[in-house]
């Protein structure tokens, strides 16, 4: 829902070219994008049991990382391309954000099969596998 509220927002704040809308839309648009943080920290640290220890701090770290290369990314695409388009890019971002969301819950699922063992690498001499203990 989070997501969804984000692209929602976006979009009207795109459309509607009215300054009390746009206010209120930029403040509907913070409370959804504050929800994919956390609903992403839980539901990873729901995924994956008894690793809170790990999950927790990469999320924090990736989160952090991405607060500091996306206004950069940002800013250089209101240069280069302006605002509107700016705002374009970032509704693109967060459908993909919602495709990858999607899919992975169909993973999840198991209605999407993906064969791993066609995947993996077969070792150059077959005859001698060396087991790790």
């Amino acid at each position: 829902m989070s997501i969804c509220g984000t692209i929602v927002s976006l979009l009207f704040f795109i459309l509607l070219k009215n300054a009390l809308t746009g206010y209120i839309f930029v403040g509907t648009l913070g409370l959804m994008m504050s929800g994919i943080y956390s609903i992403t920290l839980v539901y990873a640290n729901y995924s994956i049991p008894n690793s809170a220890h790990l999950v927790t701090p990469i999320i924090s770290g990736l989160s952090g990382l991405g607060s500091a290369v996306f206004p950069a990314a940002t800013g250089f695409a209101l240069d280069r391309a302006g605002v509107a388009m700016t705002l374009w890019y970032i509704v693109g971002i967060a459908i993909a954000y919602l495709i990858f969301l999607l899919v992975i819950n169909q993973l999840r699922s198991g209605r999407i099969k993906f064969n791993w063992h066609l995947r993996r690498a077969q070792p150059a001499f077959a005859g001698r596998r060396t087991r790790y203990k």
